[in-house]
């Protein structure tokens, strides 16, 4: 009788196969499999970019894989005279084998972490979840090792489909205000500029704003300690001298709020900096004799983004009191906290709320640009 572990790793393999066996004949039919090859050799600079960086080396080999792409896009466009770039699999080759090469010394640098070269590269089909299963068996804890991980997937899923929303429909409202984006383009000695098929812009738009969905989800399955507390609907029966408020809230309630207001957070300054950034680049949001004038489509959704902006801005000020007294930012509990800090948070969110307004004020009744 084969053991748990042996089986796990062959549904992996299956699995594996049944993914990789379409997509690598698509991959062989449009002639892209040096270009894979390229993307998995790159990928070990990805990692060790994580390692060093100390963050996810999932989104070290996104940003790596990333990078390689626009590089190869811009090796292969024509030179400023009009010379033709260098030949694709030249290419393919060079950037390959450097990042390749820059991974392994980057990894062989690292003094403080030990990795397993061979499992970077090529996989291990036998730790599929078996270390952490083990362990939760040999414990007995293993109906709550699977609640966990049935959360943390939850955790992950629910605020990607909500980024996803977010960033995708934002993204559309820039993409519709885009009239035509035109390239340069030399046939000999004649320059002519060529205009960029829509359908090309709505795929950059929507591989955008699904990379920022992810990028803005991703490490969302670590909060399933605060969610937790969150459901346990706890009570101590202790109120606090201010806010009347039962110290359960303070325990087990708020950890789960501040995240999701960070989160909030992130959203909306990420979008609105984004929105911004791309509204400059085709012109909507310009500046002209020293003022900046805006086009009416991008005037209403920026004048959006800052209200929902301010408005997470006002629900954190609102938060600041109960982490004040919560201890979040190790500030003493004395005069100054009641009569100044608590009256501050109030008055700063009330600014919030007027800004917001302002901000609705603008899409309406601002003149034309």
């Amino acid at each position: 009788m084969m053991d748990d572990f042996v089986l796990r790793a062959l549904a992996a393999g299956f699995g594996v196969a049944i993914i990789a066996g379409p997509l690598g004949s698509f991959v062989v039919w449009r002639r892209l499999a040096f270009f894979g090859e390229t993307l998995a050799h790159s990928a070990l600079l990805g990692v060790a970019l994580g390692l060093v960086l100390h963050f996810s080396a999932t989104l070290g080999i996104i940003a790596v894989a990333l990078l390689i792409a626009v590089l190869l896009v811009a090796g292969e466009g024509q030179g400023r005279r009009g010379r033709p770039g260098l030949p694709t699999d030249t290419l393919l080759g060079i950037l390959a084998h450097t990042a390749l090469a820059a991974g392994l010394v980057a990894l062989a640098l690292i003094e403080s972490v030990r990795v397993d070269l061979m499992a970077y590269l090529f996989g291990d089909i036998l730790a599929v979840g078996t270390a952490d299963r083990l362990w939760a068996e040999a414990l007995g804890v293993a109906d709550t090792h699977a609640n966990i991980a049935r959360m943390r997937t939850l955790l992950f899923l629910s605020p990607f489909a909500t980024a996803a929303v977010w960033c995708l429909g934002n993204l559309y409202f820039v993409y519709r205000s885009i009239g035509s984006v035109t390239v340069p383009r030399r046939l000999g000695n004649i320059e002519i500029v060529e205009a960029v098929p829509r359908h090309y812009l709505f795929i950059g738009f929507a591989a955008l704003g699904c990379g920022l969905a992810l990028s803005l989800s991703f490490g969302s399955g670590e909060w399933w300690y605060a969610r937790a507390l969150a459901a346990s609907g706890a009570t101590v029966g202790l109120n606090d001298p201010i806010l009347q408020r039962d110290a359960s809230y303070y325990l087990f309630s708020l950890p789960w709020t501040r995240t999701l207001h960070g989160y909030a957070t992130f959203l909306a300054a990420v979008m609105l900096g984004v929105s911004l950034i791309l509204y400059a680049a085709v012109g909507a949001v310009r500046g002209v004799k020293r003022r900046i004038e805006v086009h009416d489509q991008a005037r209403r959704h920026l004048g959006a983004l800052f209200a929902v902006f301010a408005l997470t801005l006002v629900w954190g000020y609102r938060l600041e009191p109960a982490e004040y007294l919560a201890g979040v930012h190790n500030v003493p509990y004395d005069s100054v906290l009641v009569d100044v800090r608590l009256p501050t948070a109030r008055l700063l969110s009330a600014v919030g709320l007027l800004t917001c307004a302002a901000s609705l004020l603008w899409i309406n009744f601002a003149r034309p640009s």
